[in-house]
C-alpha cells in the first residue's frame, strides 16, 4: 500500500490547467517515451499507426539520445538532419520537440564501460567499438546544442539507489559543480537552428531527505525554465521514491514544470502526478511491450500466455490506438511466439498510446476537480493481472 502523500496536487502547479513552454500553451500532464541512439526501438517503421494527432500533441516522443559519436560530436553534427526527419511528433504547440541528455550512471551492468571520473568529467569506453570518450559539462552542452534538443538536460551523476550516505553526498557535490559549469556554457552559447532551447537542472541526493532537500534548494535557486528529479527508480524501495518526490516538490517552483526522469509504471505515474509531478519519461511501455507485456485500462496482459491462444477479441476493444482493434489477442500472441518484429511494434504502439491516454485522463480529472477519487480506482484497475 502506498503511503498517503503529504501534499496533494496544488491548485497552482505548473500544469494544473495551462502552462507555457517554449512560448506554447501546455495542458495537463506529459509522458514521453525514451529512446537511445536517436530512435525508439522497433517503432519508426510503424509509427504512423499511432496517429499522434489523436492525442492533442501534448507529449514529447523523441526522448533522450545517448552517445556522442566519434570525434567530439562530429558524427552528431552529421546526423542532425536525420534526427530532424525521424524525430517523433511533439506534443507542445505546433513544433516538434525532443530532449537530449547525458547522465553518468553507476552500476554493475555498465561499470566495465566507465574508465574514470572526477571533477573535470567522465571517461567512457564505447560499447560499440571500444573507443574512449571524455565527457565534460561543457562538451555535453555543446553536443546538446548540436543535437538541437528543445530541452537540454544537465550533466549529472546518478548513484545507485543503495548508495551509502557519504558516497551520495560526494556525488551530489559533483553534480552541483557540474551544473554550474553546464549553466555557464549554456549561457555562453547560442542555439544553432533558429529556436530557443531550455536547460533543465537535475535534483539528485539518492534516498537521503537532507541531501534531496539541499539539492532541490540548489536547483530552485538557478531559476531554470523547468527542473528534473533524477536518481529515482534505480533500486530503492518504491515508498522511498514517493517520499523523495514529496520532499523535492515542496521546494521546486510551482510555476515551472517538474520532470520525473525514468519513471515508470502506470501506478508510479499516477502516484507521481498526485505528488505534483508534471512530466515523465520511461522505457517501460516499449521495453516491456517488446517482451509481450501490455498495459491496458483494465490491467496487465502477458501476451505470451496460453490463455490468449484462441481469444480472437480485439487487443483492447476501447483502446487508445488504432492497433487495438486492428489485431486480435490470438494473432498478437501468435506473432510473439513466431518471434515476428511486428509483435514488438504492435505492443509498443499499444503501450505508448495507453500511457498517453492515462496522462490525458489524469489531466481531465485534475481540471474536473475529481482526481483524488478517480486515481485510487485507476491504481487498482491498471495494476490488476489479467
Amino acid at each position: 500500500m502506498c503511503p498517503k502523500p503529504t501534499r496533494r496536487i496544488a491548485q497552482d502547479t505548473f500544469f494544473h490547467q495551462t502552462g507555457i513552454l517554449f512560448g506554447n500553451p501546455v495542458f495537463g500532464r506529459l509522458f514521453g517515451s525514451l529512446g537511445h541512439q536517436f530512435h525508439i526501438y522497433g517503432i519508426v517503421a510503424a509509427f504512423h499507426l499511432l496517429r499522434i494527432e489523436e492525442y492533442d500533441r501534448q507529449i514529447q516522443f523523441s526522448g533522450k539520445a545517448f552517445g556522442a559519436g566519434q570525434d567530439g560530436g562530429i558524427l552528431v553534427q552529421e546526423v542532425r538532419p536525420i534526427v530532424q526527419v525521424v524525430s517523433a511528433r511533439c506534443l507542445v504547440g505546433d513544433k516538434d520537440h525532443d530532449t537530449a541528455g547525458f547522465v553518468f550512471l553507476q552500476g554493475d551492468d555498465i561499470a566495465h564501460s566507465i574508465l574514470f571520473f572526477d571533477s573535470e568529467g567522465a571517461e567512457f569506453r564505447s560499447h560499440i567499438d571500444g573507443s574512449k570518450h571524455i565527457f565534460t559539462p561543457e562538451k555535453v552542452m555543446d553536443i546538446e546544442r548540436t543535437i538541437g534538443a528543445d530541452i537540454m538536460m544537465a550533466f549529472d551523476e546518478c548513484p545507485p539507489g543503495d548508495s551509502d550516505y557519504e558516497y551520495a553526498k560526494k556525488s551530489l557535490g559533483l553534480t552541483h559543480r557540474w551544473l554550474d559549469r553546464c549553466i555557464q556554457r549554456f549561457n555562453e552559447t547560442e542555439p544553432k537552428y533558429g529556436y530557443n532551447q531550455a536547460l533543465f537542472p537535475i535534483v539528485q541526493g539518492c534516498v537521503y531527505p537532507d541531501l534531496r532537500k539541499q539539492s532541490a534548494e540548489f536547483i530552485a535557486s538557478k531559476g531554470a525554465d523547468g527542473n528534473a528529479i533524477g536518481g529515482l527508480a534505480v533500486g530503492e524501495p518504491v515508498d522511498k521514491m514517493y517520499e523523495m518526490i514529496e520532499i523535492v516538490n515542496e521546494i521546486l517552483p510551482k510555476d515551472k514544470p517538474r520532470y520525473l526522469m525514468g519513471v515508470g509504471t502506470p501506478v508510479n505515474i499516477l502516484e507521481g502526478i498526485e505528488r505534483g509531478v508534471d512530466m515523465f519519461d520511461c522505457v517501460m511501455p516499449t521495453r516491456n511491450g517488446r517482451n509481450g507485456m501490455l498495459f491496458t485500462k483494465d490491467g496487465i496482459i502477458n501476451m505470451r500466455n496460453k490463455k490468449w491462444e484462441t481469444d480472437f477479441s480485439p487487443i483492447e476493444a476501447d483502446g487508445a490506438s488504432s492497433v487495438d482493434t486492428l489485431y486480435s489477442k490470438a494473432y498478437l500472441r501468435h506473432l510473439f511466439h513466431a518471434q515476428e518484429l511486428l509483435a514488438m511494434q504492435i505492443a509498443s504502439i499499444h503501450n505508448l498510446a495507453f500511457y498517453l491516454w492515462l496522462a490525458g485522463e489524469a489531466r481531465k480529472h485534475i481540471i474536473a476537480g475529481d482526481f483524488s477519487t478517480w486515481k485510487p480506482m485507476m491504481v487498482k484497475r491498471v495494476s490488476t493481472r489479467l
